[in-house]
């Protein structure tokens, strides 16, 4: 149960609902990211999750929204559903997968694992945070895609020079961040990424044919 001290100072709520459309949980976190770097319990632990049917066994702790249609384009994957949603504000036609926070990934993993066919011929945009934990989590679940043969690609946040078309030494630490202080920056790497996946799936239809 999260203590007063831990549930202040947050200001976007994220609910997470189960197939029969009741709240599982709610995610807490604050939106601006000046106000988390000042304040440590916030940097400390960026988003606080409550269960509000802790009586349930297995409570969702992942947000999905992939339309049926979509069979072979781009899905994004980020931390939570802001940062996702942050993607959303610059695209408005992209599906997004978003577990409830970096800690949270099995569930996450299992629904893709248990759907796989339906998922093989996306591709996944894994924007986990710039830091230790989201580079964990990134690679995580690009080991657990690649053993699914489902193909990825990571979102680079612009700070190594070489292996992006833009160059940049500003530093963001998440998508939502990243939005809010550059946006049209933010809009140009989306863009680079999506030619990225763009030739990536050429190539393999290329391949394919062969």
């Amino acid at each position: 149960k999260p203590s007063n001290s831990l549930i202040k100072d947050r200001n976007v709520i994220i609910p997470y609902f189960d197939q029969d459309g009741l709240i599982d949980r709610v995610l807490l976190r604050q939106g601006d990211p000046e106000k988390v770097k000042e304040l440590p319990h916030l940097s400390n632990l960026k988003e606080v999750n409550c269960l509000l049917q802790p009586q349930k066994q297995h409570a969702k702790d992942y947000f999905l929204n992939v339309q049926e249609e979509n069979k072979n384009g781009i899905i994004v994957m980020a931390e939570t559903a802001l940062d996702t949603l942050s993607f959303r504000e610059i695209d408005k036609n992209i599906d997004y997968i978003a577990p409830s926070g970096v800690n949270h990934l099995n569930g996450v993993l299992q629904h893709i694992g248990e759907h796989k066919d339906r998922y093989q011929d996306n591709t996944f945009v894994l924007a986990f945070d710039d830091d230790k934990a989201g580079r964990e989590a990134n690679m995580k679940v690009k080991e657990v895609l690649d053993g699914l043969s489902i193909s990825s690609t990571s979102f680079s946040y612009g700070k190594n020079k070489t292996r992006h078309p833009f160059k940049s030494e500003a530093k963001y630490s998440d998508p939502n961040d990243f939005l809010q202080k550059n946006r049209i920056l933010f809009e140009q790497f989306w863009t680079a990424t999506k030619m990225q996946v763009k030739d990536k799936v050429a190539k393999k239809e290329v391949e394919r044919e062969r």
